[in-house]
């Protein structure tokens, strides 16, 4: 007997959209929203982020205070983005049939990270410090 061999990845329909714009129009497939935007380029940036950091514990003022601020908000905004896209894939995979269970893990994990900016943000701008 023959075995059957479950795909586990549906397939994105074709659009003209790439990169960026499909991640957030939800284009992009749900491995590569999640594993390759974000676990790969949010957690990249956040532990780049974090080595800097700490290697500029008492950074000098101006230039560099202020390009970490920067980096910062671009990592907001990257992840909101990210965020979006997770979601939107997510929801596209729960559409079709197969691969829910993944589907509803990633927007877990979308909901999680979430919570997480947001308790992080509270802690550093209103109760002082960083979370460390």
């Amino acid at each position: 007997m023959g075995e059957m061999k479950v795909k586990m990845e549906i397939p994105v329909p074709k659009s003209k959209r790439k990169g960026l714009c499909a991640l957030v129009r939800g284009d992009s497939s749900l491995k590569r929203a999640f594993w390759m935007w974000g676990a790969i380029g949010g957690g990249g940036q956040i532990v780049l982020l974090s080595a800097l950091l700490l290697a500029l514990a008492d950074p000098p003022g101006g230039l560099v205070g202020w390009a970490l601020v920067g980096w910062i908000g671009f990592i907001y905004i990257y992840f909101v983005l990210v965020f979006v896209g997770v979601w939107r894939s997510a929801g596209r995979m729960l559409s079709m049939e197969g691969g829910a269970s993944f589907a509803v893990a990633a927007r877990m994990m979308v909901a999680l990270g979430v919570v997480l900016a947001v308790a992080i943000t509270v802690q550093v701008l209103f109760m002082g410090g960083s979370p460390h």
